[in-house]
């Protein structure tokens, strides 16, 4: 008996490494530069002040990552809709990252379940980052 294996792409591997490591050498500077920032501002600003800037950008930031766990929630629930539509896991036009045992049927619909209550936790999870972030910006209670 053989198994079907969907092929890993090499490309989308260069990318993706490409871009995790980009994004692990953009936080290390975000947050050496943060360090700095705050070193000098805690000098220039009244305590009080340099505690409502960091509330606000502690805002900002998790406002963006909420949005951030939307998209991907969003993109989730596209994926999850494919495999229902072809009884195929991963979709036939997927780029994978490494050869990935193909799944038809009941065992693709499960993937497919499971990815549907993945992306349920990640919108969960996003609309408490938004609560969070409109109360550190300080707006009025919603």
């Amino acid at each position: 008996m053989s198994r079907e294996i969907h092929p890993a792409d090499p490309r989308l591997r260069r990318t993706t490494l490409a871009a995790l490591s980009g994004a692990v050498l953009a936080a290390v500077l975000v947050t050496l530069g943060f360090r700095h920032w705050l070193a000098g501002a805690a000098d220039m600003m009244s305590i009080e002040q340099l505690i409502a800037v960091v509330r606000q950008l502690t805002g900002a930031l998790t406002m963006i990552g909420g949005a951030c766990v939307l998209v991907l929630a969003l993109h989730a629930l596209r994926v999850a809709a494919g495999v229902s539509r072809q009884q195929r896991w991963p979709r036939a036009e997927a780029r994978t990252l490494r050869d990935v045992p193909v799944r038809r049927g009941a065992d693709a619909l499960r993937v497919a379940t499971a990815t549907r209550i993945g992306a349920v936790l990640l919108i969960a999870l996003a609309a408490v980052a938004a609560l969070s972030a409109w109360r550190l910006l300080g707006f009025p209670e919603p």
